[in-house]
């Protein structure tokens, strides 16, 4: 091919790549996924959070768990969202169904927490939001130390 040609299939090639992102553009601004957040939920089936806690993603409890010793939920990033989704955290009498330590932006919703020595605590920590959890059978409910 001569020069000429090459020139032109790579105007149309780039043509084509800009038109593509313009086109995925577009569909997120005015289509059925316009201002919706992508893949940003992790299920959670055990106290145990295997993969790391991941700032900005919410986890969705899919199941009721049980700690039968220590603290069941204990985020070691900010910003992320505990959604239990009605589903019960049970502990052994000792720890917390969620454990807070110098953490911010943590929301804990929908969680029915029972048989811990404190339902939620969270201690150095502030901006922190608790919001439609059932606490029972607990020694304390929410605790904050130095926290807001």
């Amino acid at each position: 091919m001569d020069l000429d040609r090459r020139m032109v299939w790579l105007a149309v090639g780039i043509s084509v790549l800009i038109l593509a992102v313009a086109i995925l553009f577009f569909s997120f601004q005015k289509g059925p996924l316009a201002g919706k957040a992508i893949a940003t939920t992790i299920s959670l089936t055990s106290c145990t959070q295997s993969g790391g806690w991941i700032s900005g993603k919410t986890y969705i409890l899919a199941n009721d768990v049980t700690a039968t010793t220590g603290n069941c939920f204990t985020p070691s990033k900010d910003n992320l969202v505990i959604d239990c989704n009605g589903k019960r955290i049970t502990g052994g009498n000792n720890g917390a169904g969620v454990y807070i330590y110098s953490r911010s932006g943590i929301t804990v919703q929908n969680c029915v927490i029972s048989r811990f020595d404190k339902g939620i605590i969270a201690m150095n920590s502030q901006g922190n939001t608790f919001t439609g959890n059932t606490l029972r059978g607990n020694n304390h409910g929410i605790v904050l130390y130095d926290s807001s």
